[in-house]
């Protein structure tokens, strides 16, 4: 008898990290208590970060256009001393953030930067993100 082993497929992939990935609300409550402590932030593409979450910007409306109802927005600034240490090339940014879309659900959170080389602009930076966990107090 002849035995194979399946083939792992992205679809695999993607619903073993489906099991760990946390609602858009659990992420904002986690952020929301870890002003300055250390956070883990886990990505789409299996990226991982770990910064100081430094200011958190909660629930601030947003409208593009006055004629647009204000909509909330939630952001956790990290630490750019320690995303320099994480990210190549990195320059400015690396917040955390979420959106309300119009029917006052949140979007998936992403975290997003700016990447420089010699000074020169020279791309973005980012991810959907998965999951966060706090991973110090420091």
């Amino acid at each position: 008898m002849l035995m194979t082993t399946p083939k792992s497929s992205g679809d695999d992939e993607q619903r073993a990290n489906n099991i760990d990935r946390q609602s858009t609300e659990e992420i904002i409550e986690t952020l929301r208590g870890a002003c300055g402590k250390r956070v883990r932030v886990y990505g789409d593409d299996g990226r991982v970060i770990e910064a100081r979450v430094e200011v958190i910007d909660v629930d601030e409306p947003l409208a593009r256009m006055r004629r647009e109802a204000p909509r909330g927005e939630f952001m956790a600034v990290l630490d750019s001393d320690d995303l320099d240490d994480e990210i190549e090339n990195y320059g400015v940014g690396g917040n955390v953030s979420v959106n309300e879309d119009l029917h006052r659900g949140w979007r998936r959170p992403g975290i997003g930067w700016e990447t420089f080389e010699d000074g020169e602009f020279t791309g973005w930076g980012g991810f959907d993100v998965e999951r966060v966990e706090v991973v110090s107090d420091e």
